[in-house]
């Protein structure tokens, strides 16, 4: 019940800081400006960098609290909590440092565009602030995230959104500049990660955080599992934060828009997905720690198969109503946006996600094995498809421009999670091809072609273009796609409901319940 919860909650979350998203993007590029608002995308993501310095201690925190919180280890949890809250206060002292060397640059960069070079420098520099007050703080939603609480988390997420949200609609119609925005975001990060920290504390009373519980011993033995979640971690990055640098760098800030609303609707479908590879994290160390390996295998079944109908579905979705959706959200809104805008826009978003129908069923089994405790090859894999996005991107984006750059991250992350990560984790978690394609992947295909069919015939009528259209065909391919999977669910469905343990009579082969879950993992 724990994981449906968290599931749902962030589900629910998301939905609602998607459609303030909707609201406030086109609002702000209208507000700002193309080339300003070029600018705030372009120090975001030159901020994004800093999520480095976590080092990976951030899912070593999830882990290790799950685990010892299950066993009730109160002192082993402090200890590694204050450890890598420890960690985190020296690394957010080099964000401050780097921020303020990155402003005192700024001169030399020359990709400001128009926009005044002082406000560019304050931006940078409270961008800092914001970020090393949310590293030093982070530790304490890892908590959260830890004790199954994502619930939780998520409920300070979405309120902070909404804070967020009024502020921009308030603020910026008074003094629209990055001056106004960077100091919005830098009040809601404080108030949110003030949030998580007393949360923290009332969910779990016997935490204590502090730097004298800091122990090497600790330290060298979250080592082993750290590095590998700090590779996967750079891996992520590189995969996801460079494109929108290597278009700045090479193109201008404004070239950065087309594919930044590309990237954020993206997002949107593979958000909510990825805070199921989130819930699993917790709960296959739970079942890994009680020696419940038939049910981690058909949870983590399960959960790739939702994985793999909804960002299905979203690309259905937008491959027919992509246009419809950029011209009312942002074409409309900004005179500076082009036909030809609108037309990069759309092939980067359908490179995008198309990638993510193989990347977003790889994080479930990605997180299954990060909760495991087998970090090593996944680092690796996740490594190697980053550094050849990179070098694609890189080589493709003189040539091909912005679309170039989108195929250098499809590449490397389809290639990658379909031939190296998913065989891997098929055979380390005890599953396999033909179970993921039995249990996982096969129930969805009815819903996926009723929703199909309905978006082919919703289409042949060419609706006129409107938000009251838009939402009514979503709506309307939603209910298709949920009534469709619920029916074939009941009657597909093994005994089983999510999180608890299967029939003893079901006709899936069974998994041994003793013994190592997995051979040559990082354990602590």
């Amino acid at each position: 019940m724990t994981l449906r919860k968290n599931i749902l909650t962030s589900w629910v979350g998301h939905v609602v800081i998607m459609v303030l998203g909707f609201f406030m993007l086109p609002f702000v590029l209208g507000a700002l400006g193309k080339s300003t608002y070029g600018v705030w995308l372009f120090i975001n993501a030159l901020a994004g960098y800093s999520s480095l310095l976590y080092m990976g201690f951030g899912a070593t925190v999830c882990r290790y609290v799950a685990k010892h919180a299950h066993r009730e280890e109160w002192t082993d949890l402090n200890n590694v909590v204050s450890a890598v809250f420890g960690v985190y206060c020296a690394m957010a002292g080099v964000v401050l440092l780097a921020s303020a060397g990155l402003a005192a640059v700024a001169p030399w960069l020359d990709r400001w565009g128009t926009q005044s070079l002082g406000e560019v420098q304050l931006a940078i520099l409270l961008n800092g602030v914001s970020t090393a007050f949310g590293m030093v703080t982070s530790v304490y939603g890892g908590v959260l995230i830890g004790t199954q609480r994502i619930d939780l988390k998520q409920s300070i997420e979405t309120g902070a959104a909404l804070i967020r949200f009024a502020l921009v609609f308030a603020l910026l119609l008074w003094r629209p500049s990055l001056t106004t925005l960077s100091l919005i975001f830098l009040a809601v990060t404080i108030a949110e990660n003030a949030l998580l920290v007393y949360f923290a504390y009332r969910q779990l009373p016997t935490l204590s955080v502090r730097l004298s519980n800091v122990r090497r011993s600790v330290l060298r033995d979250c080592f082993g599992f750290t590095v590998f979640s700090a590779l996967a971690l750079i891996a992520e990055h590189l995969m996801y934060m460079t494109d929108t640098v290597v278009i700045g760098l090479c193109l201008g800030v404004e070239a950065v828009v087309p594919y930044a609303i590309a990237l954020r609707i993206c997002q949107m479908a593979q958000t909510p997905l990825s805070k199921i590879g989130e819930a699993m994290l917790p709960k296959a160390g739970e079942l890994h720690a009680t020696g419940k390996r038939q049910e981690l295998v058909e949870t983590t079944e399960r959960m790739l198969g939702l994985a793999f109908v909804l960002i299905t579905a979203a690309f259905i979705g937008c491959w027919f109503f992509a246009p419809m959706l950029v011209d009312i959200w942002v074409a409309r809104k900004d005179p500076s946006w082009t036909p030809a805008d609108t037309q990069t826009c759309l092939a980067v978003l359908s490179i995008l996600l198309g990638a993510q129908i193989v990347a977003q069923p790889a994080t479930v089994l990605r997180k299954t094995l990060l909760g495991i405790g087998n970090v090593r090859y996944p680092a690796f894999i996740d490594l190697g498809a980053a550094l050849v996005n990179l070098g694609l991107s890189l080589a493709f984006v003189f040539s091909v421009g912005v679309v170039g750059v989108a195929w250098g991250t499809f590449i490397p992350l389809v290639l990658f999670e379909l031939f190296l990560l998913a065989p891997y984790a098929n055979r380390e978690v005890g599953t396999s091809w033909s179970r993921l394609f039995r249990h996982g992947l096969l129930p969805q295909l009815p819903a996926l072609a009723a929703l199909l069919t309905y978006c082919c015939v919703v289409a042949s009528f060419q609706p006129s273009h409107g938000w009251p259209q838009l939402l009514s065909i979503a709506a309307g391919g939603g209910a298709v796609l949920g009534a469709t999977w619920w029916l074939t669910r009941s009657r597909l469905r093994r005994p089983a409901r999510w999180g608890s343990a299967s029939n003893p009579s079901s006709s899936v082969a069974k998994v041994p319940s003793v013994g190592p879950l997995t051979t040559g993992s990082v354990s602590p």
